[in-house]
C-alpha cells in the first residue's frame, strides 16, 4: 500500500521540512540512478539542495542502506531504486521557476511483492519511521482542498501574487487557486 503527502513548498519551506525531519533519525539522500547497484548517496547530503530541487532522490535511514534494492535499465545501463521493495521515502521536490511552484511529494509503500505476486508487509520499524516522517512533513503546513498541504512561505507568495502554484501532468498544467483549479492545455 502506497502513503503519500503532497505539497507545494517554497525554498524557505523545504529548510523548515528538513529541520522538523532531523529529529527523527539519521538519514541520507540517494540518487535514484547509478552506474552501480549499490546505495549513491547525494553529494549534498548534509544541505537539501534547494537550487535543483529534489527530483530523482529518496530518503533512507542510514540503517536501512544494504536493504535497498536496484533494478537494471537495459537500455540506459543504469540502475534504479526499486521503490517498491526498498526501504525508502521517493522525494519529489521542484526549485521555483518561472515564478511556479510545482507540486511536491513524498512517497512510500508499505508493501512489497514476492516472488509469487503475493504483497508482502515491509520492516515494521521502517513503516513506522516513514509514516512518522510524512506526519512531520505537513506540520505547521495549512492543508488545501483536502488533498494537499501549503507551505508557510508558499501560501505568502501565492496572496502576494508571486507566484503559482503548478502541477504539470502529460499534456496540461493545473494551477491551484485559493479557489479553484485551472487546467491550462499544452505543454508549459
Amino acid at each position: 500500500m502506497g502513503h503519500q503527502v503532497r505539497f507545494f513548498l517554497s525554498p524557505e519551506d523545504v529548510e523548515a521540512l528538513e529541520d522538523r525531519l532531523r529529529p527523527l533519525g539519521e538519514y541520507v539522500l540517494l540518487l535514484a540512478e547509478g552506474e552501480r547497484p549499490a546505495p549513491l548517496i547525494s553529494a549534498k547530503n548534509a544541505v537539501w539542495p534547494k537550487a535543483k530541487g529534489l527530483r530523482g532522490r529518496y530518503i533512507a535511514r542510514v540503517c536501512d542502506l544494504a536493504d535497498v534494492s536496484y533494478r537494471l535499465d537495459e537500455k540506459s545501463g543504469s540502475y534504479f531504486i526499486d521503490e517498491l521493495e526498498s526501504p525508502v521515502i521517493e522525494v519529489g521536490i521542484w526549485p521555483v521557476r518561472d515564478n511556479q511552484i510545482q507540486m511536491g511529494r513524498l512517497y512510500f509503500s508499505s508493501t512489497s511483492v514476492s516472488e509469487s505476486g503475493f504483497k508482502l508487509p515491509k520492516d515494521k520499524d521502517f513503516v513506522g519511521w516513514a509514516k512518522k516522517v510524512l506526519k512531520a512533513a505537513v506540520k505547521g503546513l495549512h492543508r488545501e482542498q483536502n488533498f494537499y498541504y501549503l507551505g508557510v512561505t508558499a501560501e505568502t507568495l501565492r496572496q502576494e501574487g508571486k507566484v503559482e502554484l503548478v502541477e504539470r501532468i502529460s499534456d496540461a498544467t493545473r494551477v491551484y487557486t485559493p479557489d479553484s483549479i485551472i487546467l491550462r492545455r499544452g505543454k508549459a
